[in-house]
């Protein structure tokens, strides 16, 4: 249940997961093999942006005026729980963090309020932290953005440094 979707190729046959591209199956096999060495464009598993804002939420918003409700699926709350209780039984320790979203995008999210009272109770009644950015300044500025919920080069680094001081103080105090 750990790795639904996952079966014995994705852990023993290299780059299987990619084999539906066959670009990305070639250049996966020669990196592996030692014949090309490619750049990683991302670190530790994190590629920033730094492109501008993308209209299409723009038009989402022109296009639906009174915004839409996000689905609440309560199968996927159950799993996140029984994921934040094993992890802290086992003595990791957790923060739940909310990233900045653009402001718009909050307003546009009917049910948004719904949404964010499951992670406060969520958190509160296991007692971890939750890092709650959406009021955050990055919040209220474009330029910080390139979609409405992902930051731009700029902003993850603003958000970046400002998360590594909160986790920071909460566990090294």
């Amino acid at each position: 249940k750990e790795f639904e979707g996952y079966n014995w190729q994705h852990f023993h046959a290299p780059y299987f997961q990619y084999s539906g591209s066959k670009e990305i199956s070639m250049a996966g096999m020669a990196q592996f093999s030692r014949l090309k060495s490619f750049k990683a464009d991302k670190y530790k598993g994190f590629r920033s942006k730094s492109q501008a804002w993308e209209a299409d939420f723009d038009n989402e918003l022109r296009d639906n005026p009174k915004g839409k409700r996000a689905e609440i699926r309560l199968d996927v709350i159950k799993e996140f729980i029984a994921f934040l209780k094993k992890e802290k039984a086992s003595g990791v320790a957790i923060s739940v963090i909310y990233a900045p979203d653009y402001i718009s995008f909050q307003t546009y999210i009917t049910n948004r309020d719904s949404v964010m009272n499951i992670y406060t109770e969520i958190c509160s009644e296991l007692e971890i932290p939750f890092l709650d950015y959406s009021e955050h300044y990055l919040c209220k500025d474009k330029k910080y953005f390139y979609n409405p919920t992902h930051l731009n080069q700029t902003g993850a680094n603003i958000f970046s440094i400002d998360l590594a001081g909160k986790i920071d103080s909460l566990y090294n105090e």
